[in-house]
């Protein structure tokens, strides 16, 4: 379970979720696209599908990942409703750019 859904389908932020992990345990870490499914009684679940983008709110609890416990290996899933060859290479290059910010790295 991703820590995006850890922690809104929880009472947990997402970021409690992640600064409570014991970083030297985490190997690698995984990024996905979501849908937002609406529940009759008003809350919206995040699903990870693995065919959609992946938003900048994920990006962002990469980020703080990072942050907090360094960079890991990461691998960004796309399953399904593949796009382009270079879309996919954005989101490659997006989740080096979180994960080592001070690095440049050519488009």
């Amino acid at each position: 379970q991703s820590g995006t859904q850890s922690g809104t389908q929880s009472s947990q932020a997402p970021e409690d979720v992640i600064a409570s992990l014991h970083g030297a345990a985490v190997q690698e870490l995984h990024v996905a696209g979501h849908a937002d499914v609406a529940l009759e009684d008003g809350n919206v679940w995040k699903i990870d599908d693995h065919g959609s983008p992946v938003r900048d709110d994920v990006w962002a609890l990469l980020g703080h990942f990072r942050a907090l416990h360094g960079p890991r290996p990461c691998l960004v899933e796309r399953d399904s409703n593949l796009p382009p060859l270079p879309a996919l290479l954005a989101e490659a290059a997006r989740a080096e750019t979180v994960l080592f910010p001070s690095q440049t790295h050519a488009a």
